[in-house]
């Protein structure tokens, strides 16, 4: 499906009345659920292809980083757990989970390509990585600029980088069905169930990896003075757009 709106300086107006409806490099959490999707798959792709382009079966690790993302981060609406708890990013990184992450990235070389993505030096990262070492529980300490990065509506990429520079240290290979995806991600990434409910957190974990890969991926257009034009979405998600334009105050 393709649909076109043409409004008077839009390309000027959009991005400063609506945030996150332009082409951009995070996802934005208040987009139509299609958008939420090709925003973070086209970060993932970035992050698999650069980090995995040796590696067997890069489709199915992108696939899986998406299920990940799309249950942990409650279909990419949620960067800071809910309750008050101490995971970050829509992939839901725990403290424990960031240093590990850090060593290893540090162990292969790829200290450039996560302070490249976070827009800051190697040596920021470093220190703020000593400081999670030194502190103890799931929590990241306040002000820490790991957690503040992965917290952040702007450091997608980084958080990406992240969670797959994490799953590399582990040497089971992820398997392709919805099942093994669901059973990589309770094993080896999720790993506690505190309230005994594998089974239920495992079922839904394959209804939503479902869900998502159900969406269509529309692809949203800003230019100027040309207009707004949408690409490849449902009606549904259109519909959403447009509630969205009027809220915003876009005639």
């Amino acid at each position: 499906m393709k649909v076109e709106l043409t409004k008077q300086h839009a390309g000027h107006v959009l991005p400063e009345k609506c945030p996150g409806l332009a082409d951009g490099g995070n996802v934005d959490k208040h987009a139509p659920p299609g958008e939420r999707k090709r925003v973070l798959v086209e970060l993932i792709s970035t992050v698999v292809d650069d980090l995995d382009a040796s590696g067997a079966n890069p489709e199915n690790k992108k696939s899986f980083l998406l299920h990940v993302a799309w249950h942990e981060g409650a279909r990419l609406t949620t960067r800071i757990q809910s309750g008050e708890g101490p995971a970050r990013s829509f992939y839901q990184m725990e403290r424990g989970k960031a240093v590990d992450a850090v060593d290893y990235a540090k162990t292969k070389g790829w200290m450039d390509k996560l302070a490249d993505s976070a827009g800051t030096s190697q040596d920021a990262i470093l220190s703020a990585w000593t400081e999670l070492q030194g502190a103890s529980g799931s929590y990241f300490p306040e002000g820490n600029l790991i957690g503040n990065l992965l917290s952040s509506d702007d450091h997608d990429l980084f958080a990406t980088y992240m969670a797959r520079i994490a799953l590399k240290r582990v040497s089971v290979p992820i398997g392709t069905s919805y099942e093994e995806h669901a059973d990589y991600w309770a094993d080896h990434w999720k790993i506690e169930f505190p309230n005994n409910d594998r089974a239920q957190q495992v079922d839904t974990f394959i209804s939503e990896a479902m869900e998502v890969d159900s969406l269509s991926t529309g692809k949203i257009v800003v230019y100027g003075p040309g207009g707004l034009r949408i690409e490849g979405m449902t009606v549904g998600d259109v519909a959403s757009l447009l509630r969205r334009l009027a809220i915003c105050g876009v005639r």
